[in-house]
């Protein structure tokens, strides 16, 4: 029984034809076939493995941006981060990290529209007063 052969291109050993991995140095012969790295969940959680980082900064310009007085305008870059993030997952569905972008979207517009109430709120009140 003999079968087809062709060598490794990069050890030089002979394997089959047909194969797609060297069995003597593991190397794949079409770089499409090798396995992707799968970050685990722990690292996925902890790190920014596989997010845009426009969704990374909208979560954390939403938690600065409640900062009293010093957090309206990271609140609102929270916004467009988040927006951009969005973008970016949609175009490339690979990609995580929705869950940042909406928390940064969500945190960011409540802490507009908070701040905007109270804005109002201290005018209506100052003129009330006279």
């Amino acid at each position: 029984m003999t079968a087809e052969t062709k060598s490794c291109p990069m050890c030089g050993e002979s394997v089959l034809a047909v194969a797609r991995k060297c069995r003597h140095c593991g190397e794949y012969f079409n770089p499409a076939d090798r396995p992707r790295d799968v970050p685990s969940a722990t690292e996925r959680a902890l790190l920014p493995v596989g997010r845009p980082g426009s969704a990374i900064a909208a979560g954390y310009l939403a938690l600065f941006g409640v900062i009293p007085l010093f957090g309206l305008p990271l609140a609102v870059l929270a916004i467009v981060f988040g927006i951009f993030a969005l973008k970016n997952i949609k175009r490339d569905p690979e990609l995580s990290g929705k869950g940042r972008a909406w928390f940064g979207i969500i945190l960011g517009g409540l802490t507009v529209a908070l701040t905007a109430f109270l804005i109002i709120f201290a005018v209506v009140k100052e003129m009330s007063r006279h």
